[in-house]
């Protein structure tokens, strides 16, 4: 602050010297009259001392203090600074957020990445708050803090501030060239974001007299509510005592968020209501108690909260069954473990649209094991094949398309199912005439013989019996369901090998990469190449890049993104011996930054951040994994759906053993 004095000099009078001290030493903002601060008023000891206008000016900038550099929001248009920020001024003081810079699409924030965020945070600011200096007419310093920006004071201020303004508006030239010598083009900030993601930002302190201060500050915009992973086996419980109130828990890794990762437990909660309604109208006699039909629901809630605020609910029917009136059941041998039909499957609904059929880690979400007996608590499902398979699954937007004989209980004969239901199948007569199986799909805008379509499939298919010939083909959707077949993508040599196969798609900024595995006289490897035109009435691939990794060579790959960062699951090798000896015992998920191109495909740095064997999913071999992704191939959760077999007799009846499982890594 300083005093400005209007009109008046100050005299060698002792009373006019009086009021000078008055006024430096009361620092009151605003317009007076300096005999309002002399004891009694005007007096005659200053008769010749006219009532001038003294001003009191505030040209100091609030001090502005963080207790924290990011914020976490679901709404960029009500953030609110006070949040992480404190401030001293001598007038109120208005905190405001602008100047965004996208620095990263949403992925997972834990102390890794937040340092690597922070690491960014000067670099995508300083030059706004460098522009802002430059903004900035006058200055009341030469040396002005980076952060800190003082405001425009009144003309009579001296030269020094005119060349501290200067220097200031140097450094936003000289920054700007520096930026287009090295070919950098500056992102340009924005006043509100568009879409979800990590930004940097310029938090603002603004006083009443237009003085403010500056600093850099990160906002993650996450709209995205967290997954609850639901185990439904605990949807049914065969107990002593079907009166008490059943216990239900949210255990570590069964809520996962986008931005969030891994949520703990204590950030659920958990209800459970009497629902004594449903257990009536299960009995033909509804004056029958629970306690007579052996059956006591329960409606339990689960409620999780994000660090920005987003709520996802899952709901469910937990039914209690009565020991002696369910034992008869269990001793039939009918029981099966996480069957894809039970009574309560309909009814779990979510208030955040996400896919609520989830699974936890250990034998949960199982599509109808095959081993009768594994888990004699569930009510006895619907009847299902034991001479079926399912496995190759892929995730797209909570739709899993997976692989299975199901049309042909027996055989094997692979197609692409749904739920149960075929979605895709082989062509008689065509390079895809035996087998179909290995779906992946991403969403997007294709064309192909006249009409638009927005799914995209790439599948492995073969016209011979021996697994020789392999190879990957493409068709097209609207729905999922429907399915038009658009050709071969990438043929075999037919010279007796197993030649190309288990494809992956993902669609990243814009650009198609089909992932697929080699198998040839020489090696087993993955390959990369980029689909260079959504017309696909010509399909039209790059060349191939590889992909390695330290120690071990890449098959049976799925990828996934988020952000920066690709991540791979695929076979970990040398497989174990045995009668399936020729599939993984272990799931390997690996993680690397990756520049977006196809070249740098080949020399992304791996490390494997999980391996996922029987000690996770209680089956001795773990393979064809994937990713729980997005319409585009972006990872939507820190999990896995993984294959799972067990050695049982002979090739036929171990084939028969194969389903998967959603597991969090």
């Amino acid at each position: 602050m300083y005093v400005k004095i209007k009109d008046f000099i100050l005299s060698k009078r002792g009373a006019a010297v009086g009021v000078a001290a008055a006024l430096v030493t009361t620092l009151v903002v605003g317009s007076f009259h300096y005999d309002e601060f002399l004891t009694g008023g005007k007096d005659a000891a200053t008769p010749d001392v006219d009532a001038a206008e003294v001003e009191v000016v505030d040209t100091e900038a609030p001090v502005l203090t963080l207790n924290d550099n990011i914020i976490y929001t679901s709404d960029v248009t009500t953030v609110n600074g006070a949040v992480i920020a404190s401030y001293e001024d001598e007038s109120a003081v208005e905190l405001t957020i602008d100047k965004y810079v996208k620095i990263s699409d949403p992925t997972e924030v834990n102390d890794e990445t937040k340092q690597g965020f922070v690491a960014q945070l000067s670099q995508a600011t300083d030059q706004a708050l460098l522009d802002e200096l430059a903004a900035v007419e006058t200055a009341t310093a030469a040396d002005i803090a980076p952060h800190e920006v003082a405001p425009a004071v009144d003309a009579t201020t001296d030269a020094t501030g005119t060349e501290a303004a200067a220097e200031a508006t140097g450094e936003a030239t000289a920054a700007d060239a520096t930026a287009e010598a090295s070919g950098e083009e500056a992102a340009t900030p924005e006043m509100t974001p568009a879409n979800e993601g990590i930004y940097t930002a310029v938090l603002t302190a603004t006083d009443a007299n237009g003085n403010f201060s500056a600093r850099p500050i990160l906002v993650v915009y996450d709209v995205t509510a967290p997954v609850i992973a639901h185990d439904t086996s605990d949807e049914k419980r065969v107990v002593e005592d079907i009166a008490a109130t059943p216990e239900v828990t949210v255990g570590e890794s069964q809520i996962t968020d986008t931005v969030d990762g891994i949520i703990a437990p204590d950030r659920a909660t958990v209800d459970v209501a009497e629902k004594v309604e449903d257990a009536e109208s299960e009995n033909t006699d509804s004056k029958k108690s629970a306690e007579d039909v052996g059956i006591h629901v329960f409606t339990v809630n689960i409620t999780v909260a994000d660090r920005a605020g987003n709520t996802a609910v899952l709901t469910y029917d937990l039914s209690l069954y009565d020991q002696s009136t369910y034992s008869s059941a269990s001793a039939s041998g009918n029981a099966s473990s996480g069957g894809s039909s039970g009574s309560s499957g309909s009814n779990k609904s979510s208030s955040s649209g996400s896919n609520v059929n989830k699974s936890s880690g250990s034998n949960a979400g199982e599509i109808g094991t095959a081993t009768a007996g594994e888990s004699s608590c569930d009510a006895p499902p619907a009847a299902e094949p034991a001479n079926i398979y399912k496995y190759c699954p892929t995730s797209i937007n909570g739709t899993v398309l997976y692989c299975s004989n199901e049309a042909t209980p027996g055989q094997v004969k692979d197609g692409i199912y749904i739920g149960g239901s075929r979605v895709l199948t082989t062509s008689s007569g065509s390079w895809d005439s035996v087998q179909v199986c290995d779906p992946t799909v991403i969403q997007g805008d294709f064309y192909y013989q006249g009409s638009n379509y927005c799914y995209l499939m790439a599948y492995l298919g073969c016209a011979t019996y021996d697994c020789t010939a392999n190879e990957v083909g493409l068709a097209v959707s609207n729905n999922l369901w429907s399915w038009t077949k658009v050709g071969r993508a990438i043929g075999a040599a037919h010279d007796g090998f197993w030649g190309v196969g288990q494809p992956s798609l993902i669609s990243y900024n814009g650009n198609i990469i089909l992932f697929y595995t080699s198998g040839t006289a020489s090696c087993t490897t993955t390959y990369a190449r980029q689909l260079l035109s959504t017309n696909l009435d010509s399909i039209l691939l790059s060349d191939a890049a590889r992909i390695t990794v330290p120690g071990d060579f890449v098959s049976n790959a799925d990828f996934a993104f988020s952000g920066n960062t690709l991540y791979m699951t695929c076979d970990t090798h040398p497989f174990p011996s045995g009668s399936l000896n020729f599939i993984s015992g272990v799931q390997s998920v690996y993680s690397g930054t990756w520049d977006g191109t196809l070249s740098g495909l080949s020399s992304i740095g791996w490390s494997k951040v999980a391996a996922i064997g029987g000690e996770t999913t209680g089956h001795k071999r773990n393979h064809n994994g994937c990713f729980v992704r997005d319409g585009y191939g972006g990872l939507s959760s820190r999990e896995i759906y993984v294959s799972v077999a067990d050695e049982v007799g002979n090739w036929s009846a171990n084939l028969y053993t194969y389903r998967f499982m959603r597991v969090a890594f």
